[in-house]
């Protein structure tokens, strides 16, 4: 059985070679390897989310695996930077700000707390993958995905 940190790789390697176009792609990709592992393994992430279990500090390898997340998190904003996006904030929070919006949502679920917001259990992977994309658009400042038509346009009063 592969570890946790293999098969999170794993996941992330396969979701990034579906990605779509744009500067944003990668960083929602790595959120989507993130939920759809968590969503896949909850028993697995309460185990390494739960730092009071074992001692973080004291593991070289925990601490290099983290590391090499963060490095990558960290270049994948720096190229939504280089795109124009996230403009003015700071790299190490706006990755933060990312993982703690995957984080918040996975946590919801595996916390029992989804059904409270009329999701269904069906529609949980798809409504959390849809929403982190969301988030992402709009911290980094993304246009809306959908342009709206003339007509549309014209009665919000754009024209």
């Amino acid at each position: 059985m592969p570890s946790l940190q293999v098969s999170l790789r794993l996941q992330l390697e396969r979701e990034q070679h579906g990605l779509g176009p744009g500067a944003l792609a990668p960083l929602k990709a790595l959120g989507a390897a993130f939920l759809d592992w968590t969503l896949s393994h909850p028993t697995a992430f309460r185990l390494t989310s739960a730092r009071r279990l074992y001692r973080f500090d004291r593991s070289e390898r925990l601490r290099a695996q983290f590391a090499a997340l963060r490095s990558h998190t960290l270049q994948r904003v720096q190229q939504a930077q280089a795109a124009g996006y996230f403009a003015g904030l700071a790299p190490g929070q706006v990755a933060l700000g990312l993982r703690a919006m995957a984080y918040g949502l996975v946590r919801m679920q595996i916390d029992g707390q989804l059904p409270q917001w009329e999701v269904a259990a069906a529609q949980v992977r798809p409504t959390l993958q849809a929403t982190l994309a969301q988030l992402i658009d709009n911290l980094a400042g993304a246009p809306p995905a959908l342009p709206l038509r003339k007509k549309e346009a014209k009665s919000a009063g754009a024209f």
